[in-house]
């Protein structure tokens, strides 16, 4: 059966088709056109190592004062139900490249995966995937994405103390 298979990528990937290796290049797409049969695979491998994300180009200047983490596409978060401060501003320790060694955690919330994030100082705090944070439509289920650093204007200071 003749048949088209498109795919946007977002970020580096490798794709192969059968073990052939396809060109994916981030920002564009990836258009497999094939002759399927029986069996036909055709495979991903992300890079799922955890990097710490700057605002993007464009952003207000108070958007400098935020982090975020992403794990491979998984964008984590902090939750209010797995403790401390949500709010307090943070400075994650990431290697030279702006990668972050994540420690596995059994979640502690009903969450897909849970993360310590070391801070520099030696501390850490729980994160979880975006996905599954703040379900339960209760102000105990507050989350956030962007993180507060130390030392800046912190626009979320404030925010439902």
């Amino acid at each position: 059966m003749r048949g088209e298979l498109e795919d946007r990528i977002r970020q580096q990937a490798d794709y192969a088709f059968d073990s052939k290796a396809l060109e994916a290049t981030p920002g564009t797409y990836l258009v497999v056109t094939q002759d399927w049969a029986e069996g036909d695979k055709i495979s991903l491998s992300l890079d799922m190592r955890c990097r710490l994300v700057k605002s993007p180009d464009g952003s207000p200047e108070t958007a400098e004062s935020f982090r975020a983490l992403q794990r491979g596409p998984v964008v984590l978060a902090r939750d209010k139900r797995l403790g401390g401060n949500i709010y307090e501003p943070v400075e994650i320790e990431a290697d030279a490249e702006g990668y972050v060694a994540l420690t596995p955690q059994p979640p502690a919330i009903h969450a897909s995966m849970q993360f310590a994030v070391p801070t520099v100082g030696g501390s850490a705090f729980p994160v979880i995937d975006f996905a599954t944070s703040g379900n339960t439509w209760s102000k105990e289920s507050e989350r956030v994405t962007w993180f507060p650093r130390p030392g800046q204007a912190n626009p979320a200071k404030g925010i439902n103390e």
